[in-house]
């Protein structure tokens, strides 16, 4: 209960409800002000968000000072600017850190994941030692449910994106799979699996003051090398836009982040359910 409110107060803020809106923005100066002094963690909470219109190194640093506040949703609300604004060492830093929140550790390792994606050079290499189970991303089945052939690569993409914002979990390289992994299997222990994912449906629905898509996926959970099922997880995720802005050239986009939420909320419940399998 306590982790679903967190996720909740981090989620409506970040979206920003009018309960949070001010009559005007302040400076950065301000905003770092009252990050690392101000007593109520809202406040702190909310300019750690608002630091995202901003950059440089005085921003930066204050974010990384700021990840020790005693308020986790405060560190959330950090770990998700510093993915905006923070520079490549930032990733370096985060790898060496650890949270006793749960929502927090994942949400740090979804930042080093969009960093990394930012600055490919800087993809720091897997931390064997925090890690539990190694998936590779099998087959995909129903393809015909995605009418537009480039979300196909799109969706490998995704998943292995999933997979590496779970503390718990890393990806086998989609070309060469789990066998280029076997040493660090065998010498730590790990978990290899391997997801058969099958796209149930991809369908766009029109409501009154919104165009949504939705999508609804089954990911088959297997034993490596025998194959054996060990758990189905199926998940629907969607995107929606005000009908008002809303144009025919959106969809491929609004079709991506309706897949991505999916898969998401699937690797989350594989990471959780890892240690049963």
């Amino acid at each position: 209960m306590k982790t679903f409110c967190l996720w909740l107060i981090v989620c409506s803020i970040s979206f920003g409800g009018a309960a949070w809106s001010g009559p005007k923005s302040k400076s950065p100066k301000e905003q770092i002000k009252t990050l690392l002094e101000d007593k109520r963690y809202q406040q702190r909470m909310r300019a750690a968000y608002e630091l995202a219109k901003f950059k440089g190194t005085e921003v930066q640093s204050t974010l990384l000072r700021a990840l020790d506040d005693p308020h986790e949703g405060v560190r959330a609300a950090v770990l998700k600017t510093l993915a905006k604004v923070g520079d490549a060492s930032v990733i370096g830093v985060l790898k060496k850190r650890r949270d006793a929140n749960h929502v927090v550790r994942q949400e740090m390792q979804r930042t080093i994941v969009l960093l990394e994606e930012r600055f490919p050079r800087a993809r720091a290499k897997v931390d064997w030692g925090t890690v539990k189970g190694v998936i590779e991303i099998g087959a995909l089945t129903n393809k015909s449910a995605i009418k537009r052939s480039t979300l196909l690569p799109r969706l490998r993409t995704l998943l292995e994106q999933a997979i590496r914002m779970q503390p718990d979990l890393a990806a086998a390289d989609n070309k060469n799979g789990l066998k280029a992994l076997e040493k660090e299997i065998a010498e730590h222990n790990l978990k290899p699996l391997v997801l058969m994912v099958n796209i149930k449906s991809l369908n766009k629905r029109l409501t009154g003051a919104e165009t949504v898509w939705e999508t609804d996926i089954s990911i088959t959970v297997f034993d490596h090398p025998d194959r054996w099922i060990k758990a189905t997880l199926r998940n629907s995720g969607s995107s929606s836009k005000p009908k008002k802005e809303y144009a025919p050239n959106q969809d491929e986009a609004l079709q991506e982040l309706a897949l991505k939420n999916a898969v998401q909320l699937a690797m989350e419940d594989l990471a959780q359910r890892l240690g049963r399998l």
